[in-house]
């Protein structure tokens, strides 16, 4: 179940981060993407689930799928809140001192939106473990979700606890370290960035 979180996981962040950058940057391609994304978004990622085993099969590649799906639109909304979010201040003086447009997202944007990346990884995180319990108890037969409902057909309660505790460490301890390394990275950054001033 770990290892299909951390694949569909990252998936999703790697995908949605510099889509999120490009909606929030260019009006073009936002004015066109956007009401894709407020469309697909309110549907819960298992509503997919009947499509991706007919896509996919019950194989591996549904449940990432399902994973992607789920923690894409998560952090995607994040990322261009962010954007939006971000002073415009501090673009235009940016721009004014004939900053590069690497040099701006690596200084400018990256920091500022930083907050919002790490909100939207926290919550995707919580949405990838939901999914994967529940895909794992239609089209599986290994993983958490496997386990839990195969356990409750054989009225073995103290496997369907265990694997509900489990389930909460595991999201628990992804929630924290998820945490950890996104303010550490911020944190290294802001004393880089103090020294090079």
């Amino acid at each position: 179940s770990l290892q299909r979180i951390l694949v569909g996981f990252g998936a999703g962040l790697s995908t949605a981060v510099p889509m999120g950058l490009l909606i929030g940057r260019v009006r073009l391609v936002r004015d066109f993407i956007e009401p894709i994304l407020d469309t697909i978004r309110p549907v819960p990622a298992l509503a997919f689930l009947p499509l991706a085993i007919l896509w996919f099969g019950i194989g591996e590649a549904s449940k990432i799928f399902l994973l992607w799906f789920g923690t894409f639109f998560v952090i995607i909304i994040s990322v261009i809140e962010g954007v939006y979010n971000l002073d415009v201040v501090l673009l235009r003086v940016a721009r004014n001192l004939d900053a590069s447009e690497p040099q701006i997202f690596l200084h400018v944007l990256l920091p500022g939106i930083l907050p919002f990346i790490l909100e939207g990884m926290r919550q995707a995180i919580a949405t990838a473990f939901r999914v994967i319990v529940a895909a794992e108890m239609i089209a599986s037969q290994t993983g958490i979700g496997f386990l839990i409902l195969h356990s409750s057909l054989f009225y073995r309660s103290d496997r369907v606890f265990v694997g509900i505790i489990t389930l909460g460490v595991l999201g628990m301890t992804a929630d924290k370290f998820i945490s950890y390394l996104t303010r550490h990275f911020f944190l290294r950054y802001r004393r880089h960035e103090e020294v090079s001033i």
